[in-house]
Formats: structure tokens, sequence, C-alpha cells
């Protein structure tokens, strides 16, 4: 047999490993680490944002309420009363003298029949309690008219604009400052509104 041909070995070339370094990934952990926190960081300010505008929206809800309320009686009432079935005027209390009316909602044109309006604080509740006097057609009741209230005050005017720290009967403006407090997002928002008001025929 003549010399036996050698057969030559075909190399392949190599392929490169599928896959990625350890550097590479290492950085992609990195970068989505990256675009992870600030999407967590968009989300929680969008969220605090979120609250404290509803909180802000509330608190001032809580304010101008009850000074509507306020409003509508002592532009109704015939006077400031000094006291009624154990409610006292004072810098915190308002006591409201209104014409009593009958089943039709019209005022019943006798002099001694009226009914009384009480507005106060309780705890954090603006407090509206009104007593009916017979033969009134109003049904006597309390209402809450805000529970986010610190402070709720009165100051008294006569017809001459001088302050009434007594003899309130005489009094021809009411002002009422409302003050509201409530925690938004990490902080306390609070809010302080007044309005002075006018008493009918006064």
């Amino acid at each position: 047999m003549g010399a036996r041909s050698k057969k030559k070995a075909k190399t392949r070339p190599r392929a490169g490993r599928p896959g990625l370094t350890l550097i590479e990934v290492l950085i992609s952990l990195v970068i989505t680490s990256i675009l992870v926190l600030a999407v967590l960081s968009l989300y929680t300010m969008g969220h605090k944002y979120f609250m404290n505008q509803t909180a802000a929206a509330d608190i001032l809800e809580d304010s101008s309420f009850p000074l509507v309320w306020i409003a509508r009686d002592v532009k109704s009432a015939v006077r400031v009363a000094a006291a009624y079935s154990g409610y006292a005027t004072s810098a915190d209390v308002l006591v409201l003298q209104v014409p009593a009316i009958d089943s039709g909602g019209l005022i019943i044109d006798v002099d001694n029949d009226f009914d009384y309006i009480v507005y106060r604080r309780s705890g954090r509740m603006a407090e509206r309690i009104l007593i009916a006097v017979p033969p009134s057609a109003r049904t006597s009741g309390r209402r809450f008219l805000s529970d986010n209230v610190v402070a709720l005050s009165f100051t008294y005017f006569d017809s001459s604009d001088a302050v009434l720290t007594s003899g309130f009967s005489v009094a021809a403006r009411v002002k009422a400052d409302v003050a509201t407090n409530v925690r938004g997002a990490q902080t306390l928002l609070a809010q302080s509104l007044n309005s002075t008001f006018k008493l009918r025929n006064r």
C-alpha cells in the first residue's frame, strides 16, 4: 500500500459564546435601577401633589361651608339674642333670634313668635343648633357643618361700627371667623376665612 494519505482536519473558526459578560450585566442592572428609581420618584411626587391638592380643597370647603350657613341665618335674623335655652352669646357662641314660619314657609307676623339658631364649635365640629318654638313649623335639631374646625369666633358691631363686648342685642353686624386645618401629604394645611354679615332691618 502506498503512503497513507493524510487527511487534513478541517478546523472551524471558534464561534463567540452566546450571552453577556459580567460587566455588561452590571451596567444593565445599574441603568435599570436608575430608571426604576426615577419612575418611583415621579410617582411619589405626583401622589404627594394629589394628596396636598385634595387636602387643600377639603380645607377650603371646611372653612367656607359654615360661613355660608352663618351668612344666611344672620341676614334673616331679627336680632342677636343675649341667651336662650342654656346658650349665651359670646366671642365663641352666636345665638340668633329668627322669625318663626308657618307650614308654607311664610313668616308668622306675631311679635313673640321666634325661633333660635345657635352656632358654636364642639370639638373639631362647627355646629348649628336650631331651636324651634311653637307655633313655628321648623323642626328643632342640630347639624354639623364641618369636621376640621380648630377655631370659630364672632365679633359684634353696633350700627356705628363700634365693637360690642356686651349688650349684643343691639348688634347690627356680625363678623364670623373660621379656622380649619387638615393633614395633607406629610404637612399640616391650615386655612382661615372670615366674613361680616348684616342683620335684617339693621
